[in-house]
């Protein structure tokens, strides 16, 4: 909150980013917005201010370039290139949509900023490739380190888990598709669990949006979706450890060992939407949304 000459109170959003300057510097830039009195504040207000940062970090990171700026705010900038070449494992990298990521402890821990006011607006994914096992299936551990009472923890009374979920695209990839896309099941190549327990794959490479139309439909084979079940009784602590891994067939979360859902697909299904993992790298991507406001590799 800051205060004008006038005396008047008003809130600040503020942002910071990394930008190329000259002679291929990396500077970090603090891009600022004037939210008013915050009296009548919405999510669409919040968005409003990420999609205006967004904008001028385009502007700032053109005249670092050396080149004058005429009009429209052109392609996105992308991150440094030192947010991508740090070395990967047990790292997390996020983009300037993601206004609630903070990512500290060296890169391996990624919290909500004022995770007791928004539940959504954090995610990220691993700067490097997920455990891949023999039988070739692929493994994410994460270390819940804190838990928001604002939200629902127990699955029972609507508690809704972090969406956690697997895509072939590097963070070079998903950097020049613009970054993650406003929810996860949108990004390219992956196989995501929502809150509820939903399993949705997108199998195209690029980035799902709707636009500036956040309610509309989304057109049928661009994310399949099919519902899964969470086990009663599940409570979201701090201290667990989650463990997400994807078999040819079937998807399993547990907590602490514990299973909180095991999804595989029916025979009666026309097609499989839990197919065998892909060659190559996989990295995960992660939402750390509602209750679950701090989460760590181990």
């Amino acid at each position: 909150r800051n205060r004008k000459l006038s005396g008047e109170l008003f809130w600040n959003c503020f942002m910071l980013a990394l930008a190329r300057g000259p002679d291929d510097r990396v500077l970090v830039v603090g891009l600022q917005h004037d939210m008013g009195d915050g009296s009548a504040w919405t999510q669409a207000d919040e968005d409003y201010a990420r999609a205006a940062h967004k904008r001028h970090l385009v502007v700032v990171q053109t005249v670092l370039g050396g080149h004058r700026f005429v009009s429209g705010y052109g392609p996105y900038p992308g991150l440094a290139p030192e947010a991508l070449d740090w070395p990967g494992e047990g790292r997390w990298v996020s983009w300037p949509d993601q206004s609630r990521a903070v990512i500290i402890d060296d890169g391996g821990t990624l919290a909500r900023r004022d995770p007791h006011a928004m539940a959504r607006g954090c995610a990220a994914m691993t700067l490097g490739p997920v455990t891949r096992q023999n039988d070739g299936s692929v493994v994410l551990h994460l270390l819940v380190e804190a838990v928001s009472l604002a939200w629902r923890s127990e699955v029972d009374r609507g508690g809704m888990l972090p969406s956690i979920g697997f895509t072939s695209l590097s963070p070079r990839d998903v950097d020049q598709k613009g970054g993650l896309p406003e929810q996860m099941e949108f990004t390219g190549n992956s196989l995501v669990v929502l809150g509820d327990g939903s399993v949705c794959r997108r199998r195209a490479g690029g980035m799902f949006s709707r636009g500036n139309d956040l309610f509309a439909r989304i057109p049928p084979g661009e994310v399949e979706r099919r519902s899964g079940k969470l086990a009663p009784g599940y409570t979201m602590r701090a201290g667990q450890l989650l463990t997400v891994t994807w078999r040819p067939g079937s998807l399993k979360i547990t907590a602490d060992g514990d299973t909180v859902l095991d999804y595989a697909d029916s025979p009666e299904e026309h097609f499989a939407l839990v197919d065998t993992p892909p060659p190559g790298p996989v990295y995960a991507v992660v939402d750390c949304c509602c209750a679950v406001s701090r989460i760590r590799i181990p």
